[in-house]
């Protein structure tokens, strides 16, 4: 039993390695069809970091004053003292303001990287993966079954879970030998 084990396994890394080694030489062919999405992202990366956006700079200030107003309500109607609820909505609206502080100026700094250039990221490697790697993954897996036949005139055929009899006609027209 250990050694068909082995050997399956040995088959499996053989055909794991023949498959990266198409998947390389294929790797223009792939990259290609998500070119647009690409230089998209790269004309947003060499752009730099974005200007920051007029009236955000008194953003930090104003979350923290509405989260401080908004604990100190909270408080207020929960019981607590006035004192009491003053004193929590002070420290929500520094503890906010703090953090908020923050993180502007660390993307102000570029230290964060700009959300439109993420989502441009995104959007390249959603793109790359739809039309580039998966059609070249589902080509690699039908393509050894059917050598003698196109991928398009195999597809239907395995989609209803049978292949194409020896000696028989295919769908697409091509003849099995």
């Amino acid at each position: 039993m250990a050694s068909s084990s082995n050997a399956s396994t040995a088959a499996r890394d053989q055909n794991a390695g023949a498959l990266l080694e198409r998947g390389r030489a294929a790797l223009d062919d792939i990259a290609a069809n998500a070119a647009e999405e690409y230089a998209t992202y790269r004309r947003a990366t060499e752009a730099g970091p974005a200007a920051p956006r007029p009236g955000t700079a008194a953003a930090p200030a104003l979350l923290a004053g509405v989260t401080g107003a908004t604990a100190f309500a909270v408080d207020l109607g929960q019981g607590l003292s006035v004192g009491g609820s003053l004193l929590t909505g002070v420290a929500v609206a520094v503890a906010a303001g703090v953090v908020s502080g923050a993180r502007s100026f660390v993307q102000g700094r570029g230290g964060g990287q700009q959300p439109d250039v993420e989502q441009l990221r995104q959007q390249w490697l959603v793109a790359l993966e739809r039309r580039g790697v998966r059609p070249f993954l589902e080509q690699q897996r039908v393509a050894p079954f059917f050598p003698l036949f196109g991928v398009r005139s195999a597809r239907p055929l395995l989609a209803r879970g049978r292949a194409p009899e020896q000696g028989g006609m295919c769908e697409g027209g091509y003849m099995a030998n």
